[in-house]
């Protein structure tokens, strides 16, 4: 691969070796045998998912707008619906205060459920996002009405969306409803 490196104010050309191989021209030992799912997302991303624009497939149905109209009037129905629409088949959520993510659109979708059923008028509105590549941030503000009646909470979710698809969600906050939350689905992280 051909760089530019800098140097004292100067540019000068370096020959670097590529990402896929190594200075003999060896493979990497990921490229020989690699299971993704022992491999850091960026790591894999970098590594072995490369494609060139040509082959790129076309962006997926996650829009920030999408977010916003979902999450203005959420119920059950829709969320089981659209979520396989909109993750990939091994898409993973890190809830806060929980022990173990949930994997896969069923169960993600189900943990999203489980929240309705526990704040029936739970609402969130965006408030700022960003994006970089494949990833985006969204931070919002929740409302619904708890078992110790209404709150507000602030969060971030750290999205991961290759090609349009959620492959990943860390969900983040520290508002105390979500430890009940976590209580309601059995799985509360000890504090």
């Amino acid at each position: 691969m051909l760089t530019r490196k800098v140097i004292a104010g100067a540019t000068k050309r370096a020959h670097l070796p590529s990402h896929k191989t190594s200075q003999r021209g060896q493979e990497h030992e990921h490229q020989r045998a690699h299971d993704p799912s022992r491999c850091p997302y960026w790591h894999y991303r970098r590594h072995v998912r490369r494609t060139s624009p040509a082959e790129t497939p076309p962006r997926g149905p996650f829009t920030i707008e999408g977010w916003k109209t979902a999450w203005n009037s959420p119920s059950p129905e829709r969320v089981m619906a659209r979520i396989p629409l909109i993750t990939t088949p091994d898409v993973t959520g890190y809830w806060p205060r929980t022990t173990r993510p949930v994997r896969g659109p069923k169960e993600y979708a189900q943990r999203i459920v489980d929240l309705l059923a526990f704040i029936p008028d739970f609402r969130a509105e965006l408030v700022e996002h960003a994006t970089n590549g494949d990833i985006m941030f969204l931070r919002w503000v929740a409302t619904g009405t708890g078992p110790d009646g209404r709150s507000e909470a602030v969060g971030v979710d750290r999205l991961i969306v290759p090609n349009g698809y959620v492959a990943e969600n860390l969900i983040l906050s520290d508002h105390p409803i979500f430890a009940v939350i976590a209580r309601h689905v059995g799985d509360v992280r000890a504090e």
